[in-house]
């Protein structure tokens, strides 16, 4: 599910307006755009990956990777794949101001990491979720308990929407018997 286009994320809000029908009347716009913004990089690809209303709908929440840098963005100091998370004010799409607004998600050893989805928290407005594959070394783990070299895990992360850093993270590993590289699907 790549959305966007490269170079750039663009979002638009589009309102719907409500009309009575009449008999015979062609239907008059039933959108009207609100806002439209666009978010670049210096010069790669940006893959959409999902968005979400978090803090009581006050925050939108959009997510996906990228390899290239600048803006929201950040810095990639590797030529790795990393996720992005960016907090977009609803009403305006512009970033918020409400602590961070953007950040990236990378390994140890710069090997690709991708956000594949985010999720609002129902009970919690101040956290949300995102899903995704990394191949990449895991900060809290001894390297006796890292996964096989070359392969993909799995992981879930719990994000505190005011500082955008992980509160949980949970990575799923698989290994076989006598080692070797594993690819779990995300």
């Amino acid at each position: 599910r790549n959305f966007g286009t490269n170079y750039f994320l663009k979002v638009d809000r589009y309102d719907v307006n409500t009309f009575d029908a009449v008999p015979a009347q062609p239907l008059p716009v039933t959108l009207s755009n609100t806002w439209s913004v666009d978010y670049r990089t210096s010069s790669g690809t940006v893959l959409v990956s999902g968005m979400t209303l978090a803090g009581n709908g006050n925050v939108l929440v959009v997510v996906g990777s990228t390899q290239d840098s600048g803006g929201p963005f950040e810095i990639n100091d590797g030529n790795d794949m990393d996720g992005w998370i960016m907090k977009l004010d609803p009403t305006s799409g512009q970033l918020s101001t409400d602590g961070r607004s953007s950040t990236r998600l990378d390994s140890v050893n710069k090997k690709d990491d991708l956000i594949l989805n985010v999720c609002n928290d129902r009970f919690d407005h101040d956290a949300f979720y995102v899903v995704g594959a990394s191949s990449g070394k895991i900060k809290s783990l001894p390297d006796d308990q890292q996964p096989p070299e070359g392969s993909v895990h799995a992981y879930v992360a719990k994000i505190g929407l005011n500082s955008l850093g992980a509160e949980w993270l949970r990575h799923f590993t698989m290994t076989i018997p006598g080692g070797g590289a594993v690819n779990g699907e995300g």
